[in-house]
């Protein structure tokens, strides 16, 4: 007989979900015509669309590499604390049980998405519609939590901040106060927590050592749980003493842009294009490969050019962005600050060291880390570019291509015969290459 696990089991479909995601892009704030633009007034229309593409991720190799170890950090956490029926009734019966949670750190550029990959383990991870019945009573089973700009001094006004929020009557010391928060969220099941945006703690002469008490504070609570940082943050607390370093950095996470100029970075950037419709060239890849350079395949920076290029579009009278759009915006006032991180990023280590810029600097050796020659990563970046390139066929092409997938193992695409998206220009040369395999 097989005996369910309402806490563990919710990881294993967060994944199915996350593998059939690879290759998609998520919108938070979705425009569904060009048309809704075009009728806005100038002002409106950029702010829509800068609303519209600040929300947009696209499931890269990267993403899904990061967000799949995501996953499996607050998995274990969830066997751990919740292995049976028996023991779940037994922890909330005893005061003896205080467990310490170390975190999971994502770090990377600013920009790069880890607030939006957080946002997607959230929506993987949701509240559960049934509560899990004991002979001590029925709990609820609730899912992955983001919580954004914290501010808080201390933990302990931190914690009040977690679903499900504390009574009326709650704890006045701080102590008292991460007590309560971990218990409430034991009984209550919750997958996870991710703090994001820190920046507003860390920005103050004393940052170092307040950041850490307040990530050390919610080690307290026992909740599995991680937390964003930017390198600059990173590089306070790996100057920290030993023993902070080993419970809040004990499992680091990078998340990282596609290699810029490759077919991943080129996809990318046509993917987020496409997300308002007919309004950028999105099937002009030699274009997006030339955005992935003048961006270095960072979310945010992507985001910025195009809203600028929208801007400028929209000056000439016009709703469609074009190539001169997207350099003047490129060399605007705008977008200088964009373009000299760029290109110190371009440069190497001690060069962005000597002039400054050790916020663009990963302060971890990880010359070791070869992505492209990652088994797991050249596997998903294959995956991801076939994926896109079905996406870009039409019904009949797509019929004949799986067909043939089914027919001739040997013929599909990422095996034998590929396709390389860097040659390719736009849907006309898409449809040829295409042909060709057939």
């Amino acid at each position: 007989m097989t005996v369910h696990n309402v806490w563990t089991e919710r990881f294993s479909e967060a994944r199915e979900l996350l593998e059939g995601s690879l290759g998609k892009v998520i919108v938070e704030h979705s425009i569904e015509k060009n048309k809704e633009l075009e009728e806005l007034p100038d002002s409106a229309a950029v702010a829509q669309l800068k609303e519209t593409l600040g929300g947009t991720i696209v499931i890269s190799p990267n993403v899904y590499m990061v967000a799949n170890k995501m996953l499996s950090h607050f998995e274990e956490h969830a066997f751990e604390r919740y292995p049976d029926e028996q023991t779940f009734v037994t922890r909330i019966h005893s005061k003896d049980y205080k467990p310490i949670a170390l975190p999971v750190c994502q770090s990377g550029l600013a920009g790069v998405g880890k607030s939006q990959l957080c946002k997607l383990v959230s929506r993987l991870v949701v509240d559960r519609d049934v509560l899990v019945e004991t002979r001590a009573g029925r709990f609820p089973v609730i899912g992955f939590q983001h919580i954004e700009d914290v501010n808080e001094k201390s933990a302990g006004r931190l914690v009040e901040r977690f679903k499900p929020k504390p009574g009326v009557a709650t704890p006045k010391t701080d102590a008292d106060r991460i007590i309560a928060a971990g218990r409430r969220l034991y009984t209550s099941g919750s997958a996870g927590v991710c703090l994001d945006e820190l920046q507003f703690v860390s920005a103050s002469s004393q940052a170092s050592a307040q950041v850490t008490s307040l990530l050390l504070g919610v080690c307290q609570t026992g909740v599995p749980w991680g937390f964003n940082c930017n390198y600059s943050l990173l590089t306070k607390l790996v100057r920290r003493n030993q023993e902070d370093i080993d419970r809040l950095l004990s499992n680091i996470l990078l998340l990282e842009p596609e290699v810029v100029g490759s077919q991943a970075s080129t996809v990318v950037v046509s993917s987020i294009m496409s997300v308002v419709k007919d309004v950028f060239p999105a099937d002009d890849l030699d274009l997006c490969k030339k955005i992935s350079e003048l961006t270095f395949g960072i979310n945010r920076k992507i985001s910025k050019l195009l809203v600028l290029a929208y801007r400028s579009a929209r000056s000439r009278g016009v709703n469609i962005v074009c190539d001169a759009d997207i350099m003047e915006a490129y060399n605007s006032t705008q977008y200088r600050l964009h373009k000299s991180q760029v290109n110190a990023l371009k440069e190497t280590s001690g060069w962005r060291l000597n002039k400054g810029f050790s916020d663009l600097e990963c302060p971890l050796d990880n010359e070791g880390i070869a992505l492209e020659e990652d088994k797991e990563h050249v596997k998903n970046n294959q995956v991801f570019l076939d994926r896109y390139l079905e996406q870009s066929l039409n019904k009949t092409e797509s019929l004949n291509y799986f067909a043939l997938k089914k027919e001739n193992n040997q013929k599909r695409l990422g095996s034998k015969e590929t396709i390389d998206i860097r040659s390719l220009s736009n849907r006309r040369e898409l449809e040829d290459a295409y042909n060709n395999i057939l």
